[in-house]
């Protein structure tokens, strides 16, 4: 195990003492390709043990009860680094994202950059808007409007392309996980 993985295993031990948890997205070492077509994101990818996203038809369904979501980062200096909102759902055929609730009493570590995304539908290369924003960015990730919206991106490809804006890169691991 590396150090990045003992430090995210510490870290979901702390949240999962008061329930369960639901990783949908974990990525560390770039062995899977998330530059994928809508069908694989709509279903599921990747090795459950390893590097995966759990797939947005089962994410939309676990958050029909509004969950918090936590949006982990292992910096390259193995820093642990979190946001954590408390409302989060993936609505409609376009898994529109809606996250508020950023929690700003001391929980979250990591600056709050999914909030803009907030009312975006998702995106790939093959099913993308007409700004080109997935496939220009050799990404599927939620829609922004606004100057910059690789502010965050989990899904990049190649693996090293992650941002979090804010922290610093590359990233050792990156994860998505709700809290029902």
């Amino acid at each position: 195990m590396t150090c990045a993985e003992l430090i995210y295993c510490d870290f979901y031990k702390q949240i999962t003492q008061s329930g369960y948890v639901y990783p949908i997205l974990r990525r560390y070492d770039g062995s899977v390709r998330f530059k994928r077509p809508w069908s694989d994101y709509q279903n599921k990818f990747g090795d459950s043990v390893k590097e995966f996203m759990i797939g947005m038809n089962v994410a939309a369904s676990l958050t029909a009860l509004p969950p918090t979501l936590y949006v982990v980062v292992i910096t390259k200096d193995y820093e642990l680094k979190y946001a954590s909102y408390s409302n989060f759902r993936l609505m409609g055929v376009d898994f529109i994202i809606t996250v508020n609730g950023f929690n700003t009493t001391g929980e979250s570590t990591a600056p709050d950059m999914l909030s803009a995304y907030n009312g975006g539908k998702f995106r790939t290369y093959d099913r993308d808007s007409l700004s080109g924003y997935a496939a220009n960015g050799n990404t599927s990730w939620w829609e922004y409007s606004g100057d910059d919206p690789y502010q965050i991106n989990l899904h990049a490809d190649p693996y090293s392309a992650i941002r979090y804006k804010g922290l610093n890169g590359p990233f050792k691991f990156v994860s998505m996980i709700i809290k029902p």
